[in-house]
């Protein structure tokens, strides 16, 4: 019998790990050991990203020399076998982040940068288009004293305080 490598991995869905409590992991994973360039591992590793294991460790590579049923007894690969088999595995499952955007996606992207930084914007203070000043003007205005409806718009607050004014 030939020396077979074996390689273990621990795959996990989706695009993150997910912790709870005590950092225990919440995502789907599991572990599964394939022999190593064999069709039935470039087929796994050709696919993984397609079928929705977003993260994937490459825990041990271990030599098979025939007979052994303990995972513990067979021998340790080298490091540069190991650190290639594990580039391997990960250059497969990057593809899924070289993938071309499409025009929706694109378009979600651009949204989610411009409401970020109109949060941004409204965090700092700034981007409130003199609502602020209005609010005070109304409010110092108002004979009863009562400040600005949260549902009034700008120009609602410009109509009752030109109403106070004439």
């Amino acid at each position: 019998m030939g020396k077979t490598i074996i390689v273990h991995l621990r795959t996990y869905k989706g695009s993150e790990i997910v912790r709870g409590e005590n950092d225990k992991v919440k995502n789907q994973n599991q572990t599964l050991k394939l022999k190593y360039d064999t069709k039935e591992y470039y087929n796994f590793i050709d696919t993984m990203y397609r079928n929705g294991w977003g993260r994937v460790k490459t825990l041990a590579a271990k030599i098979d020399v025939g007979g052994e049923t303990d995972w513990d007894k067979y021998e340790a690969v080298s490091d540069d076998l190991f650190k290639k088999i594990d580039a391997e595995v990960q250059s497969k499952l990057k593809k899924v982040s070289n993938k071309p955007l499409t025009q929706d996606q694109k378009e979600v992207a651009a949204l989610k940068a411009e409401m970020a930084e109109l949060k941004e914007l409204l965090k700092n203070g700034k981007g409130d288009d003199g609502m602020k000043a209005l609010k005070a003007e109304y409010k110092e205005l108002n004979p009863t004293g009562k400040g600005v409806s949260p549902a009034w718009t700008k120009e609602e607050i410009e109509e009752k305080i030109a109403g106070f004014k004439a």
